[in-house]
C-alpha cells in the first residue's frame, strides 16, 4: 500500500499538482497514521527523490534503489530503462546483463 501511495503522490508531483515537499509531507502522514509498516524508515521518500534525481515516470523502480541504499548493497535489475537512467546518479544499481557467474 505504501509504495502505491507514493507512487500516486510522484505522479502529481510529475504532472507539479503537488511540489515534492508536499509529497513528502503526506508520505510523512500516512507513516504517523498509526498503520504498521514493515520497511526501513525514510524508505518511501528516500525512492521519491530518487525517481526525481534519475527522472522516472514512475516511483516503483526507486524503491529498489531506495532500499539498497538503506541496506548498503547493490541492486541488480532488468530493467534497462531504470538502469539507463540512474546509472550515473545511483552507485548502487547493477544491469543484469553484466552479471557473470
Amino acid at each position: 500500500m505504501p509504495v502505491e501511495v507514493a507512487n500516486a503522490l510522484y505522479r502529481r508531483e510529475v504532472r507539479q499538482e503537488v511540489t515534492l515537499a508536499r509529497a513528502t509531507q503526506l508520505m510523512a502522514s500516512l507513516a504517523a497514521s498509526g498503520v504498521e509498516l514493515r520497511e526501513p524508515e525514510r524508505l518511501h521518500e528516500l525512492a521519491m527523490s530518487l525517481a526525481q534525481q534519475t527522472r522516472q515516470s514512475a516511483v516503483y523502480g526507486s524503491h529498489y534503489l531506495a532500499l539498497a541504499e538503506v541496506l548498503d548493497c547493490d541492486f541488480w535489475t532488468a530493467d534497462l530503462r531504470l538502469y539507463r537512467s540512474a546509472r550515473t546518479s545511483a552507485s548502487r544499481i547493477r544491469w543484469i546483463g553484466e552479471f557473470t557467474a
